[in-house]
């Protein structure tokens, strides 16, 4: 797992702005300090690609990459971040984490992986600066610039390492082969270089990387610039982390406990701070290759930390070797698969909402910034939230012919009659009736009465109703009442019925057992008079019912 955190470090710091030694703190301190509080048995903590886009985003806006000033600020960022945390779980913040679906998470990686492709297209391409800045800005540089200032040796090493990895991925181990790519592209640099005269850019060699104890920098005036920010990268950061130790958690068959994963990503970054980490999270690739590679405890991670500084010491001053367009290549194939496109074509496809919120999300990190994104992201999810709860959903209760059960179908579908009764309306409420849905719920119901001017009773099933208030109570109270020995509310919950007689309303319409009880006793009030002209079977005592409203209009005609 050593071997794949090099390229890995290398790759991410690249990203964030920084010199490669601060990823390799990161990659050693955070695995070592998440041994004391971790719950997850098979979790990976360090330096993660998305999060260290999200923080080169944050921080350039103040400072200029790989500056002191910009380090200063990148390590802030990541102490402030194991504060905001720690002080979300304390304070029982940490129930936001609820509003973030699975549609924001995927929607931002896969803006943050737009964004890591567009940013190393430059390198790529041999093209100097380029690589910063909003969106469109870089889009417009590689434009002007592609045509005159490609290098195409830096071009061929990007693309040879990506094609390279692709061929070896489809046997080896994917860590191994970004390692084996690296490798073997590098060698076809140094040869291209040295032997053939061409200008390619290498990278740093890397100093020595074994942590030392460093109190961060603090200034006011820079905590000012990026609280803000922080607390956005804190919320990113557990929702990834507890997000990969869930899914490993499901496919290993382990338990784990959320509320200690988030203290233990707080500690991380907070403790980090003072050995010179940046910011940090769970890691899926590191995390799964520790699964695949038996590590089945946090001491496997404790293990990579001591073998990373140990092939650092060594071989770090081999690092200089490799092209900075093998590892834009590199970088570029990670942003590529963080975009799961099979993901957005089933949440587009299956779920308008859903689609709503991958868009919004995606759109603004691409076109706005990636903390934004969240921002977006969360407030839409909790809107659509809100709209869901303030309007529960109505269904028409319909006898379907083909199954010989009772359906719940569209209740605006007044046009289609087939499966209801002419004489009973029966309807299905689906989620919460309180003080911001009664409104809504009471003239839905009105609507459906007004539809139905010829149907005299009303059968309400009350199953789907979670919550009810003092409103919601009363507005069912209101409709027992104007309904009177016409309605039925059948099945509701021991929770609604404890509501209910909480709130002294105790009307005999709403304390029928079940729909097979109500139905009984509303079909004894018909009119037989229209069941026998009635060409519908929507019950078992239809026929029975047609027949004594049939014999009942025959002894009328003799008696008369």
């Amino acid at each position: 797992m050593s071997v794949v955190v090099i390229p890995q470090c290398l790759a991410f710091s690249h990203i964030a702005g920084i010199p490669p030694k601060y990823a390799f703190y990161t990659a050693i301190v955070i695995p070592i300090v998440t041994l004391f509080f971790s719950s997850s048995m098979f979790m990976i903590n360090g330096p993660s690609i998305a999060l260290s886009m999200v923080a080169f985003s944050i921080v350039s806006n103040f400072a200029k990459p790989f500056t002191d000033s910009y380090i200063e600020l990148m390590l802030l960022l990541s102490f402030f971040v194991g504060i905001f945390q720690l002080a979300l779980f304390f304070l029982k913040f940490n129930f936001l984490l609820k509003f973030i679906s699975t549609s924001v998470i995927k929607a931002f990686t896969a803006s943050a992986a737009t964004l890591i492709i567009l940013h190393e297209l430059a390198p790529i391409l041999g093209i100097h600066g380029g690589d910063s800045g909003a969106t469109i800005d870089i889009v417009l540089y590689l434009f002007t610039h592609v045509v005159s200032n490609i290098n195409y040796w830096s071009l061929l090493l990007g693309a040879s390492t990506i094609g390279i990895w692709y061929i070896l991925n489809l046997k080896i181990n994917g860590g191994i082969a970004i390692f084996l790519s690296i490798l073997i592209s590098s060698s076809l640099g140094y040869v291209i270089s040295h032997y053939m005269g061409a200008y390619i850019r290498f990278e740093h060699p890397v100093e020595t990387v074994i942590p030392h104890f460093h109190l961060p920098t603090f200034k006011l005036e820079q905590a000012l610039l990026i609280y803000k920010d922080a607390f956005v990268l804190a919320i990113i950061a557990l929702v990834l982390a507890t997000s990969i130790a869930t899914s490993l958690a499901e496919q290993t068959k382990t338990s784990i406990s959320m509320r200690q994963e988030i203290i233990s990503q707080g500690m991380t970054n907070l403790i980090g701070g003072f050995f010179s980490t940046y910011i940090s999270t769970g890691s899926f690739s590191r995390s799964a290759l520790n699964y695949d590679c038996a590590g089945k405890s946090p001491i496997a991670g404790l293990i990579s930390s001591i073998f990373t500084i140990l092939i650092v010491m060594f071989f770090g001053s081999i690092v200089q070797y490799i092209p900075s367009a093998v590892i834009a290549g590199i970088v570029f194939l990670i942003g590529l698969r963080l975009i799961h496109f099979k993901s957005f074509i089933k949440i587009i496809k299956f779920s308008r909402t859903e689609r709503y919120i991958l868009m919004i999300t995606f759109l603004t990190g691409i076109l706005v910034s990636l903390q934004m994104a969240i921002y977006m992201g969360v407030l839409s999810s909790v809107i659509i939230f809100i709209l869901r709860v303030s309007a529960p959903r109505i269904f028409s209760i319909k006898y379907k012919h083909t199954t010989k059960t009772f359906t719940n179908t569209n209740v605006k579908d007044a046009n289609n009659k087939d499966g209801e009764c002419p004489q009973i309306v029966m309807i299905k409420i689906q989620g919460a009736i309180y003080f911001g849905s009664s409104r809504y719920m009471a003239k839905a119901l009105s609507e459906i009465v007004k539809r139905n001017k010829q149907k005299i009773f009303l059968l309400i099933s009350g199953e789907g109703i979670t919550t009810l208030d003092w409103d919601g109570a009363h507005i069912l109270e209101e409709k027992a009442q104007k309904w009177g020995e016409r309605m039925c509310i059948t099945g509701l919950a021991p929770n609604i019925k404890g509501t209910l007689k909480r709130y002294n309303i105790n009307h005999k319409r709403l304390r029928f057992k079940n729909k097979t009880v109500a139905i009984t006793y509303l079909l004894d009030k018909i009119d037989l008079n229209i069941c026998k002209n009635c060409d519908r079977t929507v019950f078992k005592r239809c026929n029975k019912l047609r027949k004594q409203g049939q014999q009942k209009s025959l002894e009328n005609q003799q008696y008369l």
